[in-house]
Protein backbone atom coordinates (compact mmCIF):
# COMPACT_ATOMS: atom_id res chain seq x y z
CA UNK A 1 0.00 0.00 0.00
CA UNK A 2 2.73 2.36 0.98
CA UNK A 3 4.70 1.53 -2.38
CA UNK A 4 1.06 2.23 -4.30
CA UNK A 5 1.16 5.83 -2.44
CA UNK A 6 4.82 6.45 -3.03
CA UNK A 7 4.57 5.82 -6.95
CA UNK A 8 0.85 8.23 -7.65
CA UNK A 9 3.12 10.49 -5.58
CA UNK A 10 6.17 10.25 -8.50
CA UNK A 11 3.39 10.23 -11.64
CA UNK A 12 1.56 13.12 -9.95
CA UNK A 13 5.42 14.91 -10.24
CA UNK A 14 5.71 13.89 -13.36
CA UNK A 15 2.89 15.36 -14.76
CA UNK A 16 2.88 18.02 -13.19
CA UNK A 17 6.90 18.59 -14.68
CA UNK A 18 5.12 18.22 -18.05
CA UNK A 19 2.64 20.41 -17.61
CA UNK A 20 5.54 23.16 -16.96
CA UNK A 21 6.90 22.31 -19.86
CA UNK A 22 4.33 22.51 -21.97
CA UNK A 23 3.58 25.81 -21.31
CA UNK A 24 6.98 26.85 -21.83
CA UNK A 25 6.58 25.27 -25.16
CA UNK A 26 2.99 28.00 -25.29
CA UNK A 27 4.58 30.68 -23.81
CA UNK A 28 7.64 30.55 -26.27
CA UNK A 29 5.21 29.73 -29.37
CA UNK A 30 2.86 33.19 -28.44
CA UNK A 31 6.24 35.02 -28.62
CA UNK A 32 6.53 34.10 -31.10
CA UNK A 33 3.75 34.54 -33.13
CA UNK A 34 3.17 37.84 -31.52
CA UNK A 35 6.87 38.60 -33.52
CA UNK A 36 5.30 37.89 -36.50
CA UNK A 37 2.36 39.72 -35.93
CA UNK A 38 4.48 42.76 -35.64
CA UNK A 39 6.03 42.13 -38.65
CA UNK A 40 3.42 42.00 -40.10
CA UNK A 41 1.29 45.03 -38.99
CA UNK A 42 4.85 47.11 -39.64
CA UNK A 43 4.75 45.87 -43.34
CA UNK A 44 1.54 46.91 -43.83
CA UNK A 45 1.65 50.23 -42.27
CA UNK A 46 4.64 51.03 -44.77
CA UNK A 47 3.14 49.66 -47.69
CA UNK A 48 -0.82 50.92 -47.53
CA UNK A 49 -1.56 49.39 -51.11
CA UNK A 50 -1.85 46.08 -49.49
CA UNK A 51 -4.13 46.89 -46.70
CA UNK A 52 -7.59 45.13 -47.37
Amino acid sequence: MEAFRRSGRRDRRIEYSEGRRKNERERICNKLAIKSEKKKTAKHSSRPGLEK
